[in-house]
């Protein structure tokens, strides 16, 4: 009995050692996005932005097919209404409201940083879909 429980104590040290390196990885990519969100920032010196005495909002939108779509307000009037998913085909909105914020979130951080027009690629679209 003794000869069985061997394999199952080394099986569960190296379940063990899969998951910590998952960590460690999943902790090294958050570092770099949040490194690579300071480089946008020095790059773009968003404290010397001559957009920095604007101020930016967002509304989330409900479109009619019970999809969503943001508007982004700059000093109180709206100038971008987007009902659909950006860089993507077709006038579908996002499926859920989260989606809709983060996207918005992105486009004002962009605006934020003078990245103007704040253009979304397909590749931030997904990006912001799969978080959770």
């Amino acid at each position: 009995m003794h000869i069985f429980r061997q394999p199952t104590i080394i099986l569960n040290y190296f379940k063990l050692v899969l998951v910590l390196i998952f960590i460690n990885n999943y902790c090294l990519s958050q570092t770099k996005s949040h490194n690579k969100i300071s480089k946008i920032n020095k790059e773009n010196d968003i404290g010397n932005n001559k957009e920095k005495n604007s101020y930016y909002k967002k509304e989330i939108l409900k479109n009619k097919d019970n999809t969503f779509g943001y508007k982004i307000l700059k000093d109180g009037k709206p100038i971008i209404i987007q009902e659909s998913i950006p860089a993507v085909p077709g006038n579908k909105g996002f499926f859920r409201k989260i989606e809709a914020e983060r996207m918005a979130d992105l486009v004002i951080f962009k605006m934020y940083a003078g990245i103007m027009p704040p253009t979304v690629s397909k590749k931030e679209v997904d990006s912001v879909k799969t978080i959770k």
